[in-house]
């Protein structure tokens, strides 16, 4: 099986298994991402800090989204 089966067929799974998801599991996903998000804009935050660099709140959230749609267009 080639990349590109590989993906699709991992691409397929996700789908089944968000489509079999009642709204309170969504939810909690919905949580889940924004508490990981939070916690790693935290830390970006401070590592910077830590350098002597200064990173702003808002700067960091936005790098976190941008990674984390980086991340989630390569998996769908």
């Amino acid at each position: 099986m080639d990349d590109s089966q590989e993906i699709a067929k991992i691409r397929a799974k996700l789908i089944a298994e968000i489509e079999a998801m009642d709204a309170a599991e969504l939810k909690i996903k919905a949580k889940s991402e924004k508490s990981l998000k939070k916690l790693i804009s935290d830390l970006l935050v401070s590592a910077a800090k830590g350098f002597g660099y200064m990173l702003t709140k808002a700067a960091a959230d936005k790098l976190i989204e941008v990674i984390f749609n980086w991340v989630v267009a390569g998996f769908c």
